[in-house]
C-alpha cells in the first residue's frame, strides 16, 4: 500500500551520505508534500535516516519509508505539523521489542515543541507529534512495544502479518475508529487499547490466547471474536452473539458494550473489573441470575444507565462498581445478601449503587438505609424506598 502515490522517483529531491552498509538520507533539497524514500541509491541500500533530516518541513503531508531502512534518527520528522500519513517498517529508532524511549512512535518526531505539535507521553518521555491520522507498518514486526502509540490521534493503523504481541498501553487514548487485531497475534497487553473511545467495533482473531483488561474505556457498538478461538468468545453456549469478550474457562465477561447481552446460560458468572467502564451509550442492561459477583468499576461512568436490577444470585459488589452513574435513578435489589450489606459497603468499599437513586425496590429490607421513606407494605413483592 502506498497512499496512491504518483509513481515518481523522489531521489533527486534528497541528499545522501555514505555509511558502512549503504547510504543515509540526510536532508531534503526543496519543499515537497509527498516524501518517498528510495530503497536504493547508487546501487546500494538506503539504510538510515539522519536525526532531524526532515525537521521543520511544513510542506510534508505523506511519508513512505522503505523496509531497507533499519535506523531512523531521533527527531527525523520534528516540526512537520501537516504530516497526515506515514508508512514505516518499524516503530521508533530501530526494529526492536524493547520498551525504551527510542522504541516509541514519538521518537522520530522529537521532544522539541513546535506549533501544531501534539503533546504525548510515551514510556515516561514527552514528545510532540503531528496530527497524523494514518499509520502503516510494513516491516517484520513481531511486537508493538509498550506505550508505542499512546496519546496519538491516529484513526487508522495497518499491522504487518508478522505481528504476535501488542504491548501494554500500546494504543492507549488514541483516536482509532475501529480495532481489528490481525490473525497471528497471540497476546494483547493490559490496557493496550484503553480509552480508545472513538472505536466503533472490536474484532479479535482466533489466535489470541492472552488478553485481560485491554479495552477499558472503549465504547464500541460491536465486539466480535473469531469462532475458532478456544480461549475467548463473544457468543453464549447456543452460539448466539453477545457483543462481549468472555474468558471461556473462567466464565468471566471481560469487556462489554452498549449492545451486550450478558449470557444467562452459565457461560458467564462474573463481570470483570471495568467491563462496561465509560460506556456512556449504555442505557439498559440485564444482569442474569447466574452472576455472582460484580467487580470493581464494572459500570463506572455509564452516564446514560437509568435503571438496574441486582439479581438474587449476586453475593458481592466491589468498590466503585457504579461510580459516576449519574442517571441511575431506579435500583431493584433481589439479592438478600446485597440488601443486608449494601449500606455497610462504605468508605473505601463503597459501590455507589444507591448514590443517585430516587427509587429503590428491594425483595428484602435494606439494612441501615437512611434518607429514604419505606413503603408500609410490600408492593408486588418489593419494599419500595423513595428518596426524601
Amino acid at each position: 500500500f502506498d497512499f496512491n502515490l504518483d509513481g515518481k522517483d523522489y531521489t533527486d529531491d534528497l541528499t545522501f551520505t555514505a555509511n558502512s552498509s549503504g547510504y543515509t538520507v540526510s536532508g531534503l533539497k526543496r519543499p515537497i508534500s509527498i516524501l518517498r524514500i528510495p530503497a536504493t541509491y547508487n546501487n546500494a541500500p538506503v539504510t538510515e535516516i539522519e536525526a532531524e533530516a526532515f525537521a521543520d518541513r511544513f510542506s510534508l503531508e505523506t511519508v513512505i519509508v522503505p523496509n531497507s531502512v533499519t535506523t531512523i534518527g531521533g527527531g527525523a520528522f520534528n516540526g512537520c505539523p501537516y504530516l497526515k500519513r506515514i508508512q514505516i517498517p518499524f516503530i521508533g529508532g530501530t526494529l526492536s521489542t524493547s520498551t525504551s524511549s527510542s522504541n516509541v512512535f514519538g521518537y522520530i518526531f522529537g521532544t522539541e515543541y513546535y506549533t501544531g505539535g501534539i503533546y504525548v507521553s510515551q514510556n515516561g518521555t514527552t514528545y510532540y507529534i503531528p496530527n497524523i491520522s494514518t499509520v502503516i507498518l510494513t516491516g517484520p514486526l513481531t511486537v508493538i512495544p509498550n506505550g508505542a502509540f499512546a496519546d496519538c490521534r491516529i484513526t487508522s493503523i495497518t499491522f504487518p502479518n508478522t505481528l504476535k504481541e501488542i504491548g501494554q498501553g500500546a494504543f492507549k487514548n488514541t483516536y482509532l475508529n475501529n480495532i481489528t487485531i490481525p490473525e497471528g497475534v497471540t497476546t494483547i497487553g493490559n490496557g493496550a487499547f484503553d480509552s480508545c473511545s472513538q472505536a466503533e467495533y472490536i474484532n479479535i482473531p482466533s489466535t489470541v490466547i492472552n488478553m485481560d483488561g485491554g479495552f477499558t474505556g472503549c465504547n464500541p457498538s460491536s465486539i466480535k471474536i473469531a469462532i475458532k478461538n478456544n480461549y475467548y468468545t463473544s457468543r453464549n453456549l447456543a452460539n448466539v452473539e453477545c457483543n462481549a469478550i468472555i474468558a471461556i474457562s473462567r466464565k468471566i465477561l471481560l469487556k462489554g458494550c452498549k449492545n451486550t447481552i450478558i449470557p444467562d446460560d452459565g457461560s458467564v458468572t462474573s463481570l470483570w473489573n471495568s467491563a462496561f467502564n465509560n460506556c456512556s451509550s449504555l442505557t439498559k442492561i440485564t444482569i442474569p441470575s447466574v452472576i455472582t459477583s460484580i467487580e470493581s468499576g464494572v459500570f463506572a461512568r455509564c452516564t446514560s444507565l437509568s435503571s438496574i436490577t441486582i439479581p438474587s444470585s449476586v453475593e458481592s459488589i466491589k468498590v466503585g462498581a457504579f461510580a459516576g452513574c449519574t442517571s441511575l435513578k431506579e435500583v431493584t435489589i433481589e439479592s438478600e445478601t446485597v440488601c443486608k450489606k449494601i449500606t455497610s459497603w462504605t468508605g473505601s468499599s463503597t459501590t455507589y449503587l444507591l448514590d443517585n437513586a430516587t427509587t429503590i425496590k428491594a425483595k428484602y429490607e435494606v439494612v441501615g438505609l437512611t434518607g429514604y421513606t419505606k413503603s408500609t407494605t410490600q408492593q408486588n413483592g418489593y419494599w419500595v424506598y423513595t428518596k426524601n
